[in-house]
């Protein structure tokens, strides 16, 4: 098993065959073997070597996935800077896992020999793209390199080495740092594995995303499953409803996923209508919870199922549902292939059927740790599972559904509740759209359900008290909010523009004191 082999079925079968598409760039299997061994034997004549740190700082682009092969292939680890990164959190990370080059994208060259100032590791910075070959200085145009060292050359094989590091992607950092969230060849190459069986991905599968190539998902569960399965992986450079829609259509994708708030979008665009993609077979959603309603303004719109799916950069995308399967609408589906979950309580014992707890996962596709943070690795991955934070349930067939996360838990009393189960019961009211719940601190029960209600449009609204009434004929009363709060629109935040849960937290804190 070699990650770097994982294209190379489709090679021999199809090389004229459009394997990644990138906005209006295309590109062959044929292609894409020449440009990533091109990009190695530069990498290599640059001096680097295996577990070499390369810094990679690009918008969705084929140069991007050039270059996470050619780390693959030379045993170099891809250490990818978010797109929309700060500098500061660039020279962070960088320092942490001591990068030694960066790639960098020509479009986002300009601040970027201020990281060079703060990581004394970085031997220096190689910008790529079209525009790679007008360096500013003290820049390198990496265009230029390629043509010196990128044609003849011998490059050395790899052993094969499961456990061998293959990438490292920075968490956001919400609590405390960056932790470097490491992958190997292994996990990688079983993360292709387990999608493409679980999925039944095939040669006449292509995949669309609004992921940004930067973020794990997109290669983890988008590219390098459709490269085993020899489809064509489909990116957008920087997403908008009229450009996913018109690569969609174009590239008449048979797959498809985009975060929940981009659905909507989507939907809301005429051209979606019009275009009827009849070429779609399956569409997912992730990164937040999937309104009720956009679930069925998108099977009304496209005819098939929007379905949900879970995952964490540790781990992958772990639970979804499968292709041919028809679970509950509000499920999240079950674990993938070679995929293990329990749900726990806090003392780590497995809590009954339907009763939330704590999702734990086991998989071929685990991260091997964090970079440098033994703590938190041993914290998070305890005797082979890792602890995901997420709160989710279990019904008597088997379905999982989320609840939330274990940070966002409210106690009322002693009694835990967990938002998604509240946010459930009140997305079913016919008047509200969306619903996002949190919760706040109450003199006699120590915290209180706090509930954003978010309301459809052209229906009539019901008052704070019809909506309390509402809650407690379908929610055990400790659940049922004690205060409302509407409003006509969610702020997403962060790279699958996830609902920003901390914000409405704080603002709750407002909302009740005036």
């Amino acid at each position: 098993m070699k990650l770097i082999s994982i294209y190379k079925n489709a090679l021999k079968r199809h090389p004229d065959k459009p394997a990644v598409v990138c906005g209006q760039n295309v590109c062959s299997y044929q292609e894409l073997d020449e440009n990533v061994r091109r990009y190695a034997l530069t990498l290599l004549a640059l001096g680097i070597r295996q577990g070499n740190r390369i810094g990679l700082f690009m918008p969705n682009c084929l140069e991007l996935v050039y270059a996470y092969l050619a780390c693959f292939l030379t045993g170099a680890i891809a250490a990818p800077a978010k797109h929309n990164s700060k500098i500061q959190e660039i020279a962070w990370s960088a320092h942490h896992c001591g990068t030694k080059i960066f790639l960098v994208d020509y479009r986002l060259a300009g601040e970027i020999m201020e990281v060079k100032k703060q990581v004394p590791s970085l031997e220096a910075v190689y910008v790529t793209g079209k525009g790679g070959g007008k360096a500013a200085p003290g820049l390198i145009a990496f265009n230029e390199k390629i043509l010196q060292y990128g044609t003849t050359g011998t490059i050395p094989e790899l052993s094969d080495h499961p456990e061998r590091p293959a990438a490292i992607f920075y968490t956001s950092g919400s609590t405390g740092k960056p932790k470097g969230v490491t992958h190997s060849h292994k996990s990688f190459y079983h993360s292709a594995v387990n999608r493409c069986r679980t999925f039944q991905h095939t040669e006449d599968h292509t995949f669309i995303t609004s992921s940004y190539l930067c973020h794990a998902a997109a290669p983890s569960i988008i590219l390098l499953p459709m490269l085993y399965a020899g489809g064509t992986a489909v990116f957008i450079e920087q997403f908008t409803a009229g450009t996913f829609i018109h690569a969609l259509v174009s590239n008449q994708a048979t797959h498809a996923a985009a975060a929940p708030a981009q659905w909507r979008e989507i939907l809301d665009k005429k051209g979606f209508q019009k275009e009827k993609p009849v070429s779609l077979v399956y569409a997912a959603s992730g990164g937040n919870t999937v309104p009720l309603k956009l679930r069925q303004d998108f099977y009304q719109a496209a005819g098939i199922r929007l379905v949900s799916g879970l995952g964490m950069t540790e781990c992958g995308g772990y639970m979804a549902a499968p292709a041919g399967a028809e679970p509950p609408a509000d499920c999240l589906g079950r674990p993938i292939y070679d995929t293990e979950v329990r749900l726990v309580n806090p003392d780590g014992k497995d809590v009954p059927v339907g009763e939330t707890g704590e999702i734990t996962v086991r998989t071929s596709s685990m991260m091997l740790g964090y970079w440098n943070d033994p703590e938190n690795t041993e914290k998070s991955l305890i005797n082979g599972w890792f602890h995901t934070g997420d709160l989710g349930r279990m019904d008597n067939a088997g379905n999982y559904y989320f609840a939330g996360r274990a940070k966002d838990l409210i106690i009322v009393g002693t009694t835990n509740v967990a938002p998604g189960e509240v946010e459930d019961v009140l997305n079913r009211h016919p008047a509200i759209l969306q619903s996002v719940v949190t919760g706040v601190p109450d003199d006699e029960t120590g915290q209180a359900v706090f509930a954003y209600i978010q309301f459809k449009k052209g229906i009539s609204q019901p008052s704070k008290q019809e909506l309390t009434n509402y809650a407690f004929a379908n929610l055990a009363d400790h659940k049922v909010p004690k205060y409302w709060h509407f409003t006509k629109k969610f702020e997403v935040s962060g790279i699958v523009d996830k609902i920003d849960r901390k914000k409405l937290a704080e603002e709750a804190l407002t909302h009740i004191a005036s």
